[in-house]
């Protein structure tokens, strides 16, 4: 039983990883080509061109975001994973996080390994706490509300009731970065180890603005 749904956390983890991985690169993507516009003042202010880039990123960075808080127990989301850790908090034990050293030089380090514990859940503590991921839990529902709010009632379906507040770029920063700490977070407990979640261009993605897009006819 154990064995069972811990191999099914660590696979939900893994999908979990690579979609903050693609928000992440979009966030990088849309950043960059904010600060192209930026720095170009020959490019005028207002451009729909640009405001439909900004709407959509939007938009579809909050439909990404807004998957991590879905509740529906067939889907696969944040939500899902820290509520069943917090129903069964005795699976992310001390023991099985000291197990994962077996195969390092620091398998009978037990100094160092229960500090890494320590520093993960809790000084003493045998196993991860429930009340923690709970805290863990409230704090994504109340960092996504505003964008899960916008895709409800906005993209989804339009809703009779209009938003009072609309989403902003720091919301969605704020809710990004929650998610990359959370991510983090819960794979060093899962692995004992770290993860980067922020994907590094291996091409020169910009050369595309560095060439005219319409060509004059001549």
């Amino acid at each position: 039983m154990i064995v069972g749904k811990e191999k099914q956390w660590l696979a939900i983890l893994r999908q979990v990883e690579d979609s903050v991985s693609s928000l992440l690169w979009n966030r990088f993507l849309f950043r960059e080509f904010i600060s192209i516009v930026e720095a170009n003042p020959q490019l005028p202010e207002n451009n729909y061109f640009i405001v439909w880039i900004w709407e959509n990123y939007l938009c579809n960075a909050s439909i990404g975001v807004r998957r991590f808080v879905d509740k529906d127990p067939r889907s696969v989301s944040l939500y899902i994973l820290l509520k069943d850790i917090m129903e069964n908090p005795k699976i992310l034990s001390r023991k099985r996080y000291t197990a994962l050293f077996g195969d390092t030089g620091f398998a009978n380090d037990y100094n160092y390994i229960n500090k890494g514990f320590d520093e993960l859940v809790g000084k003493g503590k045998d196993h991860i706490d429930p009340a923690d991921v709970e805290k863990d839990i409230n704090e994504l529902i109340y960092k996504t509300e505003v964008l899960k709010s916008y895709v409800n009632k906005t993209v989804a379906h339009l809703d009779k009731e209009k938003l009072k507040k609309l989403p902003t770029i720091k919301d969605l920063d704020d809710s990004i970065d929650l998610l990359v700490k959370l991510v983090q977070k819960y794979y060093a407990i899962f692995h004992a180890g770290g993860i980067e979640l922020q994907p590094v261009p291996q091409d020169p993605w910009k050369n595309i603005f560095e060439i005219p897009w319409v060509q004059k006819k001549k």
